[in-house]
Formats: structure tokens, C-alpha cells, sequence
């Protein structure tokens, strides 16, 4: 219990210092200023990417966005591009505004997993390095969007490029601060994909050897049934050919049985 109050004292005193902040207050009057409403991350999914998933529920941008849109210079057209692209970075800097790996610049992890858990956003290490990789990759690609549209007559893309430099600087900070574990993380995750792929090579080198035995077996039986059948013609076409030395075996057989009593039943 003494714990957790600590922690949330600890918590209590970096929410109100960022707050108090010039960086914070000109961050809230830029999005006052440009209408961006913040987007309150909710994590409601397990596993090692379910903060990435909560995050692409309001924001998604990836290098298809950043190439798709190639006709930007067409009249109407290119307006209605233009304004897709920059409603794209909006949402980014929407969800960027209330989420504490964007908002904020940490001193220690303890600090930035303690602002997780404050807000109910999962601690695990490899759910937070992939957030931060996905924050990355998509503050990069939102700069690219803009750069797209820096000749849009909006009034607005100066102050959206502002905040975006200022979470991407955030976002690349904390990235530094988690460099050890998220790199951490990293080799655990190459270790078992390699141990799966060599897995699946031992499986495949198997597979191989089994299909090649029973394609042997299915040739020795194929020959086996080649050699039988020429045996079989043989022998019909013997007999049809010239009977009698059969019929003088079969009537030998007949009378050595007899003699020898080796047909006779048993007596119980």
C-alpha cells in the first residue's frame, strides 16, 4: 500500500510540473487554436501489441498513405486529397496530445511506466516498445504528409507541423530512454522466431524425407505389381499354350497327398 501511494505521489508530481509547464500551456493553446480535440487511448486488448492496436483505432498512418495520394495537384480533385492528408496528422496529433509516450519526456523508466499505469495503460515492456516504434513510424510518415501539402493554402499547417515536432522529439527521447530494455525485447523476439523457423525447417526436412521413402515404396510396389502381373500372364498363357505337363503335376500332387495322408483331417 505504502508502495502504490508513493507511486501515485510520484505520478501526481509529473502530471502537475508538465502542466505547469511553457511547453505544455503552448501546446493546449495550439490545439485550442487549430481545433484538434484529444484522443484518449483506450487499451482494451491483450497481448504485445495491444497498445498499437488502441492507437490505430483513431490513427493509422503508414507508408501506403504517405504514396497513395499522387494527384494532389488536380483542381477539386487535390483539394479533397489535400484535406484527407490533413486530417490524417490531426488525428495523429490528437491521439499525441493525451497519450504519455508522445506528451511527455521522461527522466527514467520508472517514470514513464508509472505514467502508463496511471492512465490504465498496460506496463509490459513489449507492448510499450511497440508503441513507441508505431508512434515513430507514424510521426515520420505524418511529416512526409505534410511536406505534401505545404503549398495548401490552410493556415493551419504551420502550427500542426509545431506540435509534431515537438511529440516527435518527445516520442524519440523516450525511445532513447527505453533503448536497453526495447533492445532487450528485441533479441528475446529474434530468439524465439529462430528457434520457430528452425523448428519449421526441421518439419520441412521431414516432410522431404518421408515423401521421398514412400515415393521409393510406391516404386518397389509398382514393380513388384509389374513383375507379378508378367508372371501371372506368363503362366496363363503357359497353360493355354500347352496344358498337359500342369494337369501332371496337379495329378502327381493329387496322389503324393493321398499317400502321404498330409490332406487327411486331423483325428481329435
Amino acid at each position: 500500500m505504502k508502495r502504490y501511494l508513493v507511486m501515485l505521489m510520484m505520478v501526481f508530481s509529473l502530471k502537475m510540473a508538465a502542466n505547469a509547464s511553457p511547453e505544455f500551456e503552448d501546446v493546449q493553446t495550439s490545439l485550442q487554436k487549430v481545433g484538434i480535440t484529444p484522443y484518449k487511448v483506450n487499451v482494451i486488448s491483450t497481448g504485445p501489441d495491444a497498445i498499437v492496436q488502441a492507437i490505430k483505432q483513431h490513427s493509422d498512418i503508414t507508408e501506403a498513405d504517405v504514396n497513395r495520394w499522387t494527384f494532389s495537384w488536380v483542381p477539386f480533385v487535390g483539394s479533397t486529397i489535400r484535406d484527407v492528408k490533413i486530417n490524417k496528422v490531426k488525428k495523429f496529433l490528437a491521439v499525441c496530445t493525451d497519450f504519455p509516450l508522445a506528451n511527455i519526456t521522461y527522466t527514467s523508466t520508472e517514470n514513464l511506466v508509472s505514467a502508463l499505469t496511471w492512465q490504465n495503460i498496460s506496463s509490459n515492456y513489449k507492448e510499450i516498445c511497440s508503441a513507441l516504434k508505431n508512434l515513430q513510424d507514424q510521426a515520420s510518415y505524418a511529416s512526409r504528409l505534410l511536406n505534401q501539402v505545404q503549398d495548401s493554402s490552410n493556415n493551419d499547417i504551420p502550427v500542426y507541423r509545431i506540435l509534431l515536432g515537438k511529440f516527435t522529439n518527445n516520442i524519440g527521447a523516450n525511445i532513447n530512454r527505453m533503448t536497453d530494455i526495447c533492445s532487450g525485447v528485441k533479441v528475446r523476439k529474434k530468439s524465439k522466431m529462430e528457434v520457430l523457423r528452425k523448428e519449421q525447417l526441421q518439419q520441412l526436412d521431414y516432410n522431404a524425407a518421408w515423401w521421398k521413402m514412400n515415393a521409393v515404396r510406391w516404386k518397389l510396389a509398382k514393380d513388384m505389381g509389374a513383375q507379378t502381373f508378367r508372371g501371372v500372364k506368363w503362366l496363363a498363357q503357359t497353360v493355354n499354350e500347352n496344358p498337359a505337363p500342369f494337369f501332371t503335376a496337379a495329378a502327381m500332387w493329387y496322389v503324393y497327398n493321398k499317400m502321404l495322408g498330409t490332406g487327411k483331417p486331423v483325428a481329435k
